[in-house]
Protein backbone atom coordinates (compact mmCIF):
# COMPACT_ATOMS: atom_id res chain seq x y z
CA UNK A 1 0.00 0.00 0.00
CA UNK A 2 1.43 3.35 -0.87
CA UNK A 3 0.23 6.38 0.34
CA UNK A 4 1.22 10.32 -0.13
CA UNK A 5 -0.01 13.76 1.52
CA UNK A 6 0.44 17.30 0.66
CA UNK A 7 3.58 17.50 2.79
CA UNK A 8 5.84 15.77 0.38
CA UNK A 9 5.85 12.26 2.36
CA UNK A 10 5.21 9.01 0.34
CA UNK A 11 4.77 6.34 2.68
CA UNK A 12 4.74 2.61 1.70
CA UNK A 13 2.71 0.48 4.05
CA UNK A 14 2.00 -3.09 5.19
CA UNK A 15 -1.42 -4.48 5.48
CA UNK A 16 -0.56 -6.27 8.39
CA UNK A 17 1.23 -3.46 10.08
CA UNK A 18 -0.39 -0.25 9.77
CA UNK A 19 1.53 1.70 13.00
CA UNK A 20 4.28 2.63 11.31
CA UNK A 21 5.48 3.14 7.43
CA UNK A 22 7.50 0.39 6.08
CA UNK A 23 9.36 2.79 3.71
CA UNK A 24 9.12 6.60 3.31
CA UNK A 25 10.32 9.19 1.15
CA UNK A 26 10.41 12.43 0.97
CA UNK A 27 9.70 14.55 -2.16
CA UNK A 28 11.47 17.64 -2.84
CA UNK A 29 11.97 19.63 -5.53
CA UNK A 30 15.20 22.63 -5.32
CA UNK A 31 13.72 24.70 -8.46
CA UNK A 32 10.62 26.01 -5.83
CA UNK A 33 10.43 29.30 -4.71
CA UNK A 34 9.22 29.12 -1.25
CA UNK A 35 9.88 25.48 -0.44
CA UNK A 36 11.22 22.48 -1.68
CA UNK A 37 8.11 20.41 -0.69
CA UNK A 38 6.20 18.85 -3.44
CA UNK A 39 2.57 18.59 -2.39
CA UNK A 40 1.09 15.39 -3.54
CA UNK A 41 -2.54 15.62 -4.86
CA UNK A 42 -3.20 12.08 -6.35
CA UNK A 43 -0.53 8.93 -7.83
CA UNK A 44 -0.99 5.86 -9.71
CA UNK A 45 1.26 2.76 -10.66
CA UNK A 46 1.23 1.95 -14.48
CA UNK A 47 0.29 -1.73 -14.93
CA UNK A 48 2.99 -4.27 -13.84
CA UNK A 49 5.02 -1.72 -12.55
CA UNK A 50 6.08 -1.53 -8.56
CA UNK A 51 9.20 0.69 -8.48
CA UNK A 52 8.44 3.73 -9.83
CA UNK A 53 4.94 5.88 -10.58
CA UNK A 54 3.78 9.18 -11.04
CA UNK A 55 2.44 11.86 -8.69
CA UNK A 56 -0.17 14.67 -9.26
CA UNK A 57 0.46 17.90 -7.38
CA UNK A 58 -1.20 21.27 -6.24
CA UNK A 59 1.27 23.04 -8.94
CA UNK A 60 -0.13 21.59 -11.97
CA UNK A 61 2.46 19.12 -12.80
CA UNK A 62 3.14 15.95 -12.78
CA UNK A 63 6.09 13.75 -12.06
CA UNK A 64 7.58 10.38 -12.04
CA UNK A 65 8.82 9.25 -8.70
CA UNK A 66 11.44 5.77 -8.24
CA UNK A 67 11.18 4.50 -4.78
CA UNK A 68 14.45 2.88 -5.38
CA UNK A 69 17.86 3.60 -6.45
CA UNK A 70 18.83 2.08 -10.14
CA UNK A 71 20.90 2.53 -12.85
CA UNK A 72 20.69 5.98 -14.19
CA UNK A 73 18.00 7.00 -11.57
CA UNK A 74 18.38 7.73 -7.67
CA UNK A 75 15.22 7.38 -5.54
CA UNK A 76 12.76 9.96 -4.52
CA UNK A 77 11.06 12.84 -7.50
CA UNK A 78 12.58 13.04 -10.91
CA UNK A 79 12.14 17.13 -11.50
CA UNK A 80 13.71 17.49 -14.71
CA UNK A 81 11.14 15.50 -16.56
CA UNK A 82 7.92 17.21 -15.93
CA UNK A 83 4.27 16.46 -17.14
CA UNK A 84 3.69 20.47 -17.27
CA UNK A 85 0.43 21.86 -18.48
CA UNK A 86 -2.09 22.06 -16.14
CA UNK A 87 -2.67 25.61 -14.29
CA UNK A 88 -4.48 24.42 -11.11
CA UNK A 89 -4.42 21.33 -8.54
CA UNK A 90 -4.26 17.95 -10.10
CA UNK A 91 -7.17 16.42 -9.09
CA UNK A 92 -6.73 12.95 -10.35
CA UNK A 93 -4.07 10.70 -12.45
CA UNK A 94 -5.53 7.56 -13.74
CA UNK A 95 -2.96 4.39 -15.91
CA UNK A 96 -4.82 3.05 -18.58
CA UNK A 97 -5.29 -0.80 -17.34
CA UNK A 98 -3.97 -4.01 -19.21
CA UNK A 99 -6.09 -4.57 -22.44
CA UNK A 100 -5.51 -7.10 -25.32
CA UNK A 101 -3.09 -4.26 -27.00
CA UNK A 102 -0.34 -2.30 -24.90
CA UNK A 103 -1.55 1.36 -23.50
CA UNK A 104 -0.70 1.09 -20.42
CA UNK A 105 2.00 4.12 -20.89
CA UNK A 106 -1.19 6.25 -21.14
CA UNK A 107 -2.44 8.48 -18.41
CA UNK A 108 -4.86 10.80 -17.65
CA UNK A 109 -4.93 13.66 -15.83
CA UNK A 110 -8.14 16.33 -13.92
CA UNK A 111 -7.75 19.46 -12.67
CA UNK A 112 -9.41 22.81 -11.22
CA UNK A 113 -8.01 24.82 -14.40
CA UNK A 114 -11.42 23.21 -15.82
CA UNK A 115 -9.27 21.19 -18.43
CA UNK A 116 -8.22 17.07 -18.36
CA UNK A 117 -5.25 15.71 -20.53
CA UNK A 118 -3.92 12.87 -21.78
CA UNK A 119 -0.28 11.92 -21.31
CA UNK A 120 2.47 8.87 -22.58
CA UNK A 121 4.30 8.09 -19.37
CA UNK A 122 8.46 8.06 -20.50
CA UNK A 123 9.39 4.92 -19.47
CA UNK A 124 10.53 4.39 -16.09
CA UNK A 125 13.53 2.14 -17.21
CA UNK A 126 14.98 4.84 -19.30
CA UNK A 127 17.71 7.31 -17.47
CA UNK A 128 16.04 10.32 -16.00
CA UNK A 129 17.10 13.84 -18.10
CA UNK A 130 19.73 15.54 -16.80
CA UNK A 131 18.55 18.97 -18.01
CA UNK A 132 14.89 19.98 -17.28
CA UNK A 133 12.56 18.94 -19.95
CA UNK A 134 8.68 19.34 -20.37
CA UNK A 135 6.86 16.29 -21.31
CA UNK A 136 4.05 17.62 -23.28
CA UNK A 137 0.61 15.69 -23.22
CA UNK A 138 -0.79 14.00 -26.22
CA UNK A 139 -4.16 15.79 -26.25
CA UNK A 140 -5.76 18.32 -23.93
CA UNK A 141 -10.05 17.97 -23.25
CA UNK A 142 -11.44 21.53 -22.40
CA UNK A 143 -15.29 20.82 -23.17
CA UNK A 144 -15.79 21.51 -19.35
CA UNK A 145 -17.95 24.53 -17.59
CA UNK A 146 -15.85 23.74 -14.02
CA UNK A 147 -13.63 21.79 -12.14
CA UNK A 148 -13.12 18.28 -13.52
CA UNK A 149 -12.48 15.83 -10.27
CA UNK A 150 -11.91 12.18 -11.34
CA UNK A 151 -11.57 10.32 -15.34
CA UNK A 152 -10.84 6.24 -15.11
CA UNK A 153 -10.53 4.52 -17.96
CA UNK A 154 -12.68 1.59 -18.94
CA UNK A 155 -11.92 -1.85 -17.69
CA UNK A 156 -12.47 -3.30 -21.04
CA UNK A 157 -12.91 -0.80 -23.64
CA UNK A 158 -9.32 0.28 -24.79
CA UNK A 159 -10.53 4.23 -25.93
CA UNK A 160 -13.35 4.30 -23.37
CA UNK A 161 -13.38 6.54 -19.97
CA UNK A 162 -15.52 8.30 -17.80
CA UNK A 163 -15.18 11.78 -16.40
CA UNK A 164 -17.10 13.81 -13.66
CA UNK A 165 -16.72 17.29 -12.79
CA UNK A 166 -17.73 20.22 -10.75
CA UNK A 167 -21.65 21.08 -12.46
CA UNK A 168 -22.46 17.18 -11.52
CA UNK A 169 -22.01 15.84 -15.45
CA UNK A 170 -20.49 11.90 -15.81
CA UNK A 171 -19.53 12.39 -19.05
CA UNK A 172 -18.55 9.07 -21.43
CA UNK A 173 -15.58 9.30 -24.09
CA UNK A 174 -15.04 7.29 -27.23
CA UNK A 175 -11.66 8.19 -28.44
CA UNK A 176 -12.16 5.99 -31.28
CA UNK A 177 -15.08 8.15 -32.32
CA UNK A 178 -14.74 11.83 -31.20
CA UNK A 179 -11.34 13.32 -29.52
CA UNK A 180 -13.05 16.66 -28.67
CA UNK A 181 -16.56 15.68 -27.35
CA UNK A 182 -17.70 12.95 -25.24
CA UNK A 183 -20.00 10.06 -27.28
CA UNK A 184 -22.81 10.27 -24.05
CA UNK A 185 -23.21 12.51 -20.81
CA UNK A 186 -25.76 12.81 -17.92
CA UNK A 187 -25.97 15.52 -15.08
CA UNK A 188 -26.87 14.34 -11.82
CA UNK A 189 -27.42 18.16 -10.57
CA UNK A 190 -24.65 18.20 -7.69
CA UNK A 191 -20.81 18.28 -8.46
CA UNK A 192 -19.77 14.80 -8.67
CA UNK A 193 -15.83 14.09 -7.12
CA UNK A 194 -14.96 10.29 -7.70
CA UNK A 195 -15.72 7.86 -9.88
CA UNK A 196 -15.16 3.45 -10.43
CA UNK A 197 -16.24 1.20 -13.20
CA UNK A 198 -17.14 -2.39 -12.41
CA UNK A 199 -15.32 -4.66 -13.23
CA UNK A 200 -17.20 -6.17 -16.43
CA UNK A 201 -17.67 -2.51 -17.52
CA UNK A 202 -21.36 -1.76 -17.62
CA UNK A 203 -21.94 0.53 -14.49
CA UNK A 204 -20.37 3.23 -13.43
CA UNK A 205 -20.23 4.08 -9.27
CA UNK A 206 -19.82 8.35 -9.04
CA UNK A 207 -19.61 9.89 -5.45
CA UNK A 208 -21.20 13.32 -5.35
CA UNK A 209 -20.72 16.50 -3.08
CA UNK A 210 -24.06 15.84 -1.08
CA UNK A 211 -22.46 12.29 0.56
CA UNK A 212 -24.65 10.14 -2.11
CA UNK A 213 -23.30 7.46 -4.61
CA UNK A 214 -25.15 7.66 -8.28
CA UNK A 215 -25.18 4.07 -9.71
CA UNK A 216 -25.01 4.66 -13.62
CA UNK A 217 -25.46 1.52 -16.31
CA UNK A 218 -23.49 1.98 -19.34
CA UNK A 219 -25.01 -0.75 -20.54
CA UNK A 220 -22.74 -1.99 -23.98
CA UNK A 221 -21.34 1.70 -24.73
CA UNK A 222 -18.29 -0.02 -23.32
CA UNK A 223 -18.17 -2.85 -25.22
CA UNK A 224 -15.38 -3.24 -27.25
CA UNK A 225 -15.71 -4.79 -30.94
CA UNK A 226 -12.90 -6.36 -32.87
CA UNK A 227 -11.37 -3.55 -34.25
CA UNK A 228 -11.35 -1.12 -31.48
CA UNK A 229 -7.81 -2.28 -30.35
CA UNK A 230 -6.44 -1.54 -34.11
CA UNK A 231 -8.35 1.49 -34.08
CA UNK A 232 -7.52 3.14 -31.16
CA UNK A 233 -3.37 2.18 -32.31
CA UNK A 234 -3.38 4.47 -35.12
CA UNK A 235 -5.43 7.46 -33.03
CA UNK A 236 -2.68 7.48 -30.32
CA UNK A 237 -0.62 7.25 -32.86
CA UNK A 238 -2.29 10.25 -34.53
CA UNK A 239 -2.03 12.58 -31.47
CA UNK A 240 1.28 11.58 -30.96
CA UNK A 241 2.39 13.21 -34.13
Amino acid sequence: LISASTDGLVCSWQLDMLAQPQEVIELTHPAHLRTDEVSVTCLDFADNETTAFVVGTAEGVAYQVNRYDRAGCKSGLNGFDAYRAHAAPINSLSFHPPAASDFTDLFLTTSSDWTMRLWRARTAAKPASTVPADVKPLHVFDAFDDYVYDARWSPVHPSVFASVDGTGRLALWNLNQDIELPAQSVTSGRALNKLAWDHPGRRIAAGGADGSVYIYDVGDLSTPRPDDHAKFTRVVAELAN
